[in-house]
């Protein structure tokens, strides 16, 4: 999915691309984004740099319209694809892989014929490559590799605060469920997600479109978390964003390596901790 992805998404797709047969983008809002917007297309130059990626042998396949929400706008990407794949990536424009990683996921799923679906931790950059948010609701596993089953379709899209981000089922009630975790340690294969790293602008539509969507959420658990971790995310930004205060609980310095990709990132050296 992508929708005012225009910062990351070159490097999302370029990181992902080497290990995929096709890649399915679904670009715009859905109809909670637009009132929020005001636009179907991305703001940005979201759909330029996906058209920079790349791409000699035509894997990526790009479709730009207005979904009903975001479970519509993954089935609709699942629906159109061309190929009858094996393993199944979700993936977001601002996150990103290093080679390795994916590589060591994707054969972890390959040896186990029981293995179903294989979940990784996250790092949550905040606000430049040097910190992380983690602990509490933050370290969550979400589900986004997965072995392609026939006519299997998304049922829900999950959002900070829970357990699964997505939930596919094949018309029986879950996904079959044989589901490796891989361990949050920093020798574990990760998903580097830098969604946090986006303007202002980019925050206060995110905090927002939670809130919308919440508000009549009977699942009361579901909406206190959601509520606690985006509300405190966008109010910590916007205090880091005046500030320049990057640490609050839960926000650590980050000194691994990221993906080879994102030195190439304008951003990459600001605020780099000297050695």
């Amino acid at each position: 999915m992508a929708y005012n992805e225009g910062e990351f998404i070159y490097y999302s797709l370029s990181s992902i691309l080497p290990f995929c047969d096709e890649v399915v983008v679904v670009e715009g809002a859905t109809k909670l984004t637009k009132k929020i917007t005001g636009s179907i297309k991305s703001q940005d130059n979201t759909i330029a740099e996906i058209k920079r990626v790349d791409d000699p042998n035509g894997k990526i396949k790009l479709f730009s319209k207005l979904y009903k929400d975001k479970k519509n706008a993954q089935n609709y990407g699942l629906n159109h694809r061309s190929i009858e794949p094996d393993y199944l990536l979700v993936h977001g424009g601002d996150e990103v892989y290093k080679h390795c990683d994916l590589e060591r996921a994707l054969n972890k799923l390959s040896r186990y014929k029981k293995l179903n679906a294989v979940r990784t931790p996250f790092y949550h950059f905040w606000h430049d490559f040097w910190h992380i948010a983690s602990g509490g609701g933050w370290d969550i596993y979400q589900g986004r590799l997965y072995k392609f089953l026939p006519d299997c379709v998304f049922k829900v899209h999950y959002s900070l605060g829970n357990s699964k981000v997505l939930r596919l089922d094949n018309g029986s009630s879950h996904y079959p469920k044989s589901v490796h975790n891989y361990p949050r340690d920093p020798e574990s294969p990760h998903v580097f997600h830098y969604a946090y790293l986006k303007g202002k602008q980019n925050q206060e539509d995110k905090y927002i479109y939670h809130r919308i969507r919440d508000r009549n959420d009977k699942r009361l658990i579901k909406k206190i978390r959601n509520d606690f971790v985006v509300a405190s995310a966008w109010s910590r930004w916007k205090i880091v964003h005046s500030t320049n205060k990057k640490t609050f609980s839960h926000v650590y310095p980050f000194n691994l390596e990221h993906p080879e990709i994102m030195k190439k990132h304008p951003k990459y050296n600001l605020f780099k901790p000297t050695k």
